[in-house]
Formats: structure tokens, C-alpha cells, sequence
């Protein structure tokens, strides 16, 4: 099985690796900011020779982390496991394990049907639902 792994779990990097057989064959972290993500996770697999049609799965920390990154990594995990009709796996990372450590206690049994959606945890309650509208000026 060869699984792509996903970790961001604050605004200023991404980690991501290949693992294959249950060895992590390739692994990297890059200082980028979300929405740099999936540049540079697409910059550093084809830097290694990887295409997204050589994945079985994908494994992505589903936090807890910022509200943004925990977001944007659970949702790129989501889109290729879509778009390639496999399994995606959200793991939580409580003690924010670098991946070559993370990936030691992955069980392949523990896969989920394909179609299932990965969910991101958060760090802190999100503040997304209060209004930015200015206040009115008039008494």
C-alpha cells in the first residue's frame, strides 16, 4: 500500500511523506503558508518522481491544530481521496509527532471505506461565525 501523509498543524509549515509498505520512503517539511500547501506538496512529489495515481490511501493529521491549517490539509486530504476514489484516514496528532514517528503506529486495518470524508480538529473553538460588519455610526 502506498499511502500519501499529510500534517499541518499551524500556519507555518506543512509536513508530507510517502509511505509505502509501512516504511516512510520520503518525508519533508516545508516553511509555507496555507495556501501554499498544495504547491508544495505537488513541488515535492515531483521532486521525488511520486504521481497522486501511484496512492492507495490517503493519511492526513486531522489535528488538533489552527482553525486554517487543520482546514486546508483535512480538505486537500479529502479532494485527492475524491478525485481518486480512495481511502482517506484523519488521525489526530495530540502530541505532534513528526511523520517518521507518526506513521510507526499506522494499522492498515483501520481504513476506512472509500467515500468517507477525513474531519478536521481544532486547537480552540473556530471564531468564524461573528459578524465583521462595521457598527453603525449613528446613535
Amino acid at each position: 500500500m502506498t499511502v500519501l501523509c499529510l500534517s499541518a498543524q499551524d500556519l507555518k509549515a506543512i509536513s508530507f511523506g510517502v509511505w509505502k509498505d509501512g516504511i516512510l520512503t520520503n518525508e519533508t517539511t516545508m516553511a509555507v503558508p496555507p495556501e501554499g500547501y498544495l504547491r508544495a506538496v505537488d513541488g515535492g512529489l515531483k521532486e521525488w518522481g511520486v504521481a497522486l495515481v501511484e496512492f492507495n490511501a490517503v493519511l492526513v493529521v486531522s489535528g488538533p491544530g489552527s482553525f486554517t491549517s487543520s482546514r486546508v490539509s483535512v480538505v486537500m486530504a479529502n479532494a485527492i481521496a475524491f478525485a481518486r476514489q480512495i481511502p482517506v484516514l484523519g488521525i489526530e496528532n495530540s502530541e505532534r509527532l513528526p511523520l517518521s514517528k507518526f506513521v510507526k503506529v499506522l494499522d492498515s486495518a483501520a481504513w476506512p471505506l472509500v467515500g468517507e470524508a477525513a474531519v478536521p480538529v481544532y486547537d480552540r473553538p473556530p471564531h468564524i461565525t461573528f459578524s465583521s460588519a462595521p457598527k453603525s455610526l449613528t446613535p
